[in-house]
């Protein structure tokens, strides 16, 4: 997952990687200069999202008027189609010059990618001739390696800060379980100092489990509501449109994504991602009742599609939680298209419609399609 910039920098931060002082506001928040860090400012849109700073998200601030103001502008803004919440509030950093470092984890090769430039900046993809490559073993030590090597060449205030600042960029990769670290720009002081002017991170929340230090930054932060709900109820939701007509109740990530795909290219516009997990239910409806929750609480949401692929699922059990969530939440069996497939879907057919004969059961995933069509 990618995780916002002022978090990255907290977790850079704790490596011993500089970062320039800031703090992070929401964007309605009336600012006192004595909660501020030392001015002049840069005011930061926070989003999970590149090319903040071309659409106007990122704004010079001289004194705290201006400073108000531009988190009020930010805080009219959409980035990626979302509204902004949260602005980092940042002491403008006096450089000489900025370089670029990535340490990328590179899925077709299980190795890592590092690339170093030092023409760094907002327009360092139009300078992509500078840019050096290395890759490495997922290893600490190599990274620190491939990280000199690439650096190797430039001029020597350039490749002495690349060089140190390989450590302590390559043990937050590893010890952070990031498969992207990236510092775009990375200041160099005129004393020879340097800082992270911008951070980009995306780690892999299924090891959070093993990094709890970094499990409890992100809860605490108030900003992944996502994340916390999937580790909190153990399966995975996530709003994709909030405008969407039909909600998802789903197993299986691939199988998800591709229904997804199919509703999408006869034009019907899911609310949600799914992946409920069927095999963690077995008599505990509460998953179930999370979910459909969620959904009911949706007032865009026309008809929810049950899609269920079992496995070693018991799929009468199954039917017979989501009459119980079903009921507990006061959702209409109308407003359910259910497609199942697997161990005891006969009976699971049969305990849905001695429940109500007005869930609609579906054959196969193209009819399902065509029913919820049909309902619009």
């Amino acid at each position: 997952m990618l995780i916002v910039e002022h978090d990255a920098k907290e977790i850079l931060s704790r490596f011993g990687i500089p970062v320039p002082a800031g703090t992070i506001v929401e964007v309605d928040t009336r600012l006192a200069e004595d909660s501020l860090p030392p001015g002049p400012w840069m005011a930061k849109a926070q989003a999970t999202i590149g090319g903040r700073g071309k659409a106007g998200g990122v704004i010079a601030c001289d004194d705290t008027a201006a400073l108000q103001r531009a988190t009020a502008s930010i805080g009219r803004m959409q980035l990626g189609g979302r509204p902004v919440r949260w602005v980092r509030i940042e002491s403008r950093a006096a450089f000489e010059c900025e370089l670029y470092v990535s340490v990328n984890l590179d899925t077709r090769t299980g190795r890592v990618a590092v690339l170093v430039s030092d023409a760094g900046g907002v327009d360092v993809e139009a300078n992509a001739q500078t840019i050096n490559r290395k890759d490495a073993h997922p290893e600490a030590s190599d990274i620190v390696v491939a990280i000199s090597a690439a650096a190797g060449g430039m001029s020597p205030e350039a490749e002495n800060t690349l060089r140190e600042a390989a450590p302590a960029l390559s043990q937050a990769f590893i010890e952070a379980d990031a498969s992207l670290i990236e510092i775009n720009p990375l200041f160099v002081m005129a004393d020879g100092g340097w800082l992270a002017g911008d951070a980009k991170m995306i780690i892999d929340e299924n090891a959070l489990f093993r990094r709890p230090w970094l499990e409890k930054l992100l809860r605490d932060a108030g900003r992944y509501d996502d994340l916390v709900e999937r580790l909190d109820s153990g399966f995975d939701f996530m709003v994709l449109d909030e405008a969407g007509t039909v909600g998802l109740l789903t197993t299986g990530a691939g199988l998800t994504m591709s229904v997804i795909d199919e509703m999408a290219a006869r034009g019907i516009v899911p609310f949600n991602f799914c992946d409920i997990r069927t095999g963690q239910i077995h008599d505990d409806p509460s998953r179930l009742v999370r979910v459909l929750s969620a959904m009911n609480d949706a007032p865009s949401i026309e008809t929810i599609l049950v899609n269920v692929f079992a496995g070693i699922t018991d799929l009468a059990n199954f039917a017979a939680r989501l009459v119980e969530a079903a009921a507990a939440v006061g959702i209409a069996p109308d407003r359910i298209v259910a497609r199942l497939v697997g161990h005891r879907c006969d009976e699971a057919i049969r305990i849905l419609h001695a429940w109500s004969s007005e869930v609609r059961i579906a054959r196969d995933l193209d009819h399902a399609l065509d029913l919820i069509a049909d309902h619009g």
